[in-house]
């Protein structure tokens, strides 16, 4: 069964609204959403300086006291970087690295894979789901794939669980694989997870209504490959999206290990399209990671193959076959390499297990083979050590969520008479902020009037092209709020295209939709093709339209009647008339003497003769009408034979 979901294409709106925390580019580009990270035995490191600095005060551990053994966690910050929240599968830590009052007792597992993921409720910073997985080896997959929801402004601001929202139950028995992926829609999010004694990825769409769709995927192996059901150590090992997101890869681990990348549609969130690189039965993948410019696929090999492979994804333009024989050792150290995670400075930080007090670092990895320059003591952690895995993020870490203040309540929001425009063009800006506010500035770079306080700036004019920001900054007497829309307003140039003329026709430069004027007489109708066989003499131009939408007027051209359906035969003149035609075309002939024998042959594009007309002892002057309504539409040659004399000139049917 699959299921799959219409796809929706989103059109610009004049007037779009954009909400604190709505719009599909609200500040993810600055990537600092998963700047801080939590794992491992106390483990953390900062990434806000650029730089990677060790953190020990995280909280994240191993409640088994037999087992070093530490694998998913889940970290969360805001838009500027400040740690909002951090969990293990079970406890929910807040900023303060305190148990949330109701953080405890999630039905995720610290020893699952992947045992949770934080995604932003799509239109809130306030609100944020906890996706969790449970493990095989302490719940035997008895708690599934499992979301609970953070409030970040309950406890004072330090945030909680909401209690009627905590453990929801969403797919029983599912891999310990979980991963998110940004909507087409710019939006929402795509959550991805493996479902057990299945062939089965899920795909659920999260919109700002919760969990809207289930798309069912039934491609590649079956987890587990052995037939006993029975046997669940092999749900674990990572699931991963590159960061365009049209990419995953899925592997396991234990003995019958699986190892295949698929296509990921992200209007649909239809998975298809396996192909297997799996080399041999006795090792053991659990990492993965795609490189920044998803060009290459690194899995981590643990237990009976120490070392980290190498796929070149382009490798004969992306033949399976010469995908699979790219496979190229890169870490050569014999460790027991686990988890891949990719980060916002562009490198791949590979947890080495056993456990180590350092992290190795794929500091190149767009690089083919050695020269992605493996270092495998990267990142010292300050005593603290990191076990199987690293902090699972949304992949190509886009998120939504940006800083909410719990104390002012204001939400910043703004809207605008129009946000993408071909040329010059003067914009009004309304403010939509919420709670309140006594006092308001704008920022508009690449403007005329660069800033504002007026609550709603009106005549805003752009005379630059490119792509600008929009920050507003909304205040009242508890505070302030900050909304940057990256590259809100978008001004394009008019296209100007160039007419040419080859024999009868004029042609246009490249467009997407054209439209033919005579300058005497206006719009010429139907005319609306890339090129344009005139009729009668005059002067004529087009109107073409890009793909932005912007439309722009060519130079003028001037035709003779004379050139124009009109050519010398023998001692005379032959006129086609009209040329493109409908049904009738009238072919005149003006000699100095009169006409023996004419013959009017048709052809199509093929060569093939579908029309042929015999006249004789014809005068000086002669007109002859054809009935051609039984051609179809299309483009043929008429040969046209006066005494021995021909002419051959293309026709239109339309």
């Amino acid at each position: 069964m699959k299921l799959h979901v219409p796809i929706r294409q989103r059109l610009k709106v004049i007037g779009l609204l954009f909400l604190f925390g709505m719009s599909c580019g609200v500040l993810h580009a600055q990537n600092k959403q998963g700047n801080i990270w939590y794992f491992g035995d106390h483990a953390g490191i900062d990434f806000n300086s650029g730089s990677p600095v060790a953190l020990t005060n995280g909280q994240t551990y191993s409640p088994d006291i037999n087992s070093l053994v530490i694998e998913g966690t889940a970290v969360i910050s805001d838009s500027s970087g400040a740690l909002l929240f951090y969990t293990n599968g079970t406890k929910v830590w807040n900023k303060n690295h305190l148990v949330m009052p109701n953080g405890d007792s999630l039905l995720g597992n610290f020893s699952s894979t992947q045992s949770a993921l934080i995604v932003p409720q799509p239109g809130s910073s306030r609100y944020f789901y906890v996706f969790t997985t449970s493990d095989f080896y302490y719940q035997d997959l008895q708690y599934g794939f499992r979301y609970s929801m953070v409030d970040i402004c309950l406890d004072g601001g330090s945030g909680d669980v909401i209690t009627n929202q905590k453990n929801i139950l969403i797919l029983d028995t599912v891999a310990e694989k979980l991963t998110a992926i940004r909507h087409a829609n710019g939006t929402d999010y795509w959550i991805i997870v493996h479902k057990y004694y299945s062939d089965a990825f899920y795909s659920y769409h999260l919109s700002a209504a919760g969990l809207i769709d289930t798309v069912i995927s039934h491609v590649g192996s079956r987890h587990p490959l052995n037939s006993n059901p029975n046997i669940t150590g092999y749900a674990i090992g990572y699931l991963k999206a590159s960061p365009n997101g049209q990419k995953l890869c899925c592997v396991s681990t234990n003995g019958y290990c699986i190892a295949e990348y698929f296509d990921f549609d992200k209007s649909t969130g239809i998975v298809s399209n396996c192909v297997n690189i799996q080399t041999d039965s006795v090792y053991n993948y659990y990492g993965v990671s795609f490189s920044p410019d998803n060009s290459k696929l690194y899995i981590a090999g643990n237990l009976n193959d120490y070392n980290i492979y190498q796929y070149d994804l382009n490798a004969g333009s992306g033949n399976p076959d010469s995908v699979k024989a790219s496979r190229t050792p890169v870490a050569i150290q014999g460790n027991n390499y686990l988890a891949l995670q990719l980060m916002t400075d562009g490198k791949i930080y590979v947890a080495r297990g056993n456990p180590s007090t350092y992290l190795g670092a794929i500091n190149l990895p767009n690089n083919l083979g050695l020269s992605c320059n493996y270092l495998d003591s990267a990142v010292y952690l300050n005593g603290k050590t990191a076990s199987f895995g690293l902090p699972n993020f949304i992949d190509s870490y886009d998120y939504s969520n940006s800083i909410y203040n719990c104390i002012t309540g204001i939400i910043t929001g703004i809207s605008s008479s129009d946000s993408t425009f071909c040329e010059k063009q003067c914009i009004d800006f309304y403010d939509l902020s919420t709670n309140n506010p006594t006092s308001w500035q704008w920022f508009f770079p690449g403007a005329d009037s660069t800033t504002s306080t007026l609550q709603n700036p009106t005549n805003i004019c752009y005379n630059n092209y490119g792509s600008f920001d929009v920050t507003l900054i909304a205040c009242n007497p508890a505070g302030c709020d900050t909304l940057v829309l990256t590259n809100f307003i978008n001004e394009y140039p008019a296209p100007t295209p160039i007419i040419t003329q080859s024999n009868d026709t004029l042609f246009s430069s490249p467009g997407v939709a054209y439209q033919w004027w005579n300058v005497s007489t206006g719009i010429i109708a139907g005319a609306t093709n890339s090129y344009y066989i005139p009729t009668t003499g005059g002067d004529y131009y087009v109107i073409v339209t890009d793909t932005i939408g912007c439309a722009g007027s060519s130079n003028v051209i001037t035709v003779s009647f004379a050139g124009i359906n009109q050519w010398a035969i023998g001692n005379g003149q032959l006129s086609i008339i009209p040329n493109p035609f409908n049904s009738l075309i009238t072919i005149g002939i003006t000699s100095q003497q009169n006409i023996k024998h004419a013959t009017f042959q048709i052809k199509n594009l093929l060569g093939q003769t579908v029309f042929i007309k015999e006249e004789k002892n014809l005068s000086s002057h002669f007109s002859k009408t054809l009935d051609l309504s039984f051609l179809e539409n299309g483009i043929y040659f008429l040969e046209v034979i006066v005494d021995g004399e021909m002419v051959a000139k293309k026709i239109i049917k339309q």
